[in-house]
């Protein structure tokens, strides 16, 4: 398997959020949102792509770690981990203390994710999300 910072296409990032359960999104604004990153994290099995992960923002100030995917047919194999291990290292050589970094993590995942310096913040704080209705 190769780590790669490749932007796959929009195609092969909706399957993948179909194979995962994180849901179908529209070529269209997958594109877009792939063109939109500010770090992408791809983990490929030969041509196929098993791992997916992201980083949105604005480059600055505010970061979002985004769609950490693995291919249900490689799951186990350490590659959630290794593409933490990457966005980690984003964030050690371009942020600094002041860089406001969160993630929204599903249950049991946010045990990986506490290995990378995340940590829950309630009671101090809750994450929300807005409920679009159309």
């Amino acid at each position: 398997m190769e780590i790669t910072t490749k932007v796959p296409s929009a195609k092969q990032y909706v399957d993948l959020r179909i194979d995962t359960n994180m849901g179908p999104k529209s070529l269209e604004k997958a594109e877009i949102a792939l063109q939109n990153s500010l770090h992408v994290v791809t983990i490929w099995d030969m041509d196929e792509l098993v791992g997916f992960g992201r980083i949105v923002g604005d480059g600055a100030i505010s970061y979002v770690v985004s769609d950490i995917m693995v291919a249900s047919t490689h799951q186990g194999l350490g590659i959630g981990k290794r593409i933490m291990s990457e966005i980690d290292k984003y964030f050690e050589t371009n942020t600094d203390k002041d860089a406001y970094i969160i993630l929204l993590a599903n249950k049991p995942a946010n045990k990986l994710y506490e290995q990378y310096k995340f940590e829950d913040s309630s009671p101090k704080s809750i994450g929300m999300k807005r409920n679009q209705l159309k």
